[in-house]
């Protein structure tokens, strides 16, 4: 092995705040398609709450709507308790003030969930996490 050579930098830990088991699949393939994210599930806010809390995450990917509380109360309550990671919420549906209400809680960005997500979510959470911290 060469010495002068730098190892590869560690995957980004990511986490997805999903109930959808489907939906959950899904992200978790978009993310490590590239060998770039390690995605960490939550199935519930408070599951969430718990794990952003106790653990270093790059990122956050919440989806809009959870059994126990909305991604945009998810969102607020993580910013109430300092947790400054980068957040994206996660939507089936196309909406302007769902994308705003999003912003004004403290979101990063607000992404639609479709067929071809996947790209779009991996070209994102780079971007994010570039302009937050200079790597991705």
């Amino acid at each position: 092995m060469d010495p002068l050579a730098t190892p590869a930098a560690a995957p980004v830990r990511v986490l997805v705040v999903e109930d959808d088991p489907d939906d959950a699949r899904h992200t978790f393939r978009a993310l490590r398609r590239s060998g770039r994210f390690e995605p960490v599930h939550a199935r519930t806010a408070t599951e969430a709450l718990e794990q952003a809390v106790a653990g270093a995450f790059g990122a956050c990917l919440l989806d809009f709507r959870l059994p126990d509380m909305s991604g945009i109360e998810l969102c607020r309550r993580l910013r109430e308790l300092g947790i400054a990671t980068p957040v994206v919420l996660l939507s089936s549906v196309e909406s302007d003030s769902a994308a705003d209400r999003a912003a004004r809680a403290g979101a990063d960005d607000f992404l639609v969930k479709h067929l071809r997500y996947g790209e779009t979510l991996e070209a994102e959470m780079s971007r994010i996490l570039e302009a937050r911290h200079g790597c991705a």
